[in-house]
């Protein structure tokens, strides 16, 4: 096999070993980063989206129904607490969701 002859006027871009290795470093970051927040990701879009969903519900209908208006807007107030559990990955008290929901719910009752 014969070699290609070289052309004079066409240059081949060069990379530095340091924008190799910073590409190399951010690369693993992310994948890292990634891997870490998938648990994270999907716990707290469920319970995001459950708390659309029942928050449509109570402001569109719910909120006519007397003794179902208290009880949701306890189970809301409740499902932020599990949403931030969620999001800073934290084991759950059942203390703390128990005095979260007799709060919630005394709240909601006084509101009412």
């Amino acid at each position: 096999m014969r070699p290609r002859p070289a052309t004079p006027n066409t240059t081949r871009p060069t990379v530095s070993a340091s924008e190799t290795r910073f590409t190399r470093t951010r690369l693993r970051v992310s994948l890292i980063s990634n891997a870490m927040l998938r648990p994270v990701i999907n716990a707290f879009t469920a319970l995001l989206a459950l708390y659309v969903v029942l928050t449509s519900a109570y402001s569109l209908y719910l909120k006519r129904i007397a003794v179902l208006d208290v009880l949701l807007l306890a189970g809301l107030y409740t499902l932020r607490v599990l949403a931030g559990i969620a999001a800073a990955q934290v084991r759950f008290s059942t203390w703390l969701l128990a005095f979260a929901m007799f709060l919630f719910l005394s709240l909601a009752f006084l509101k009412r």
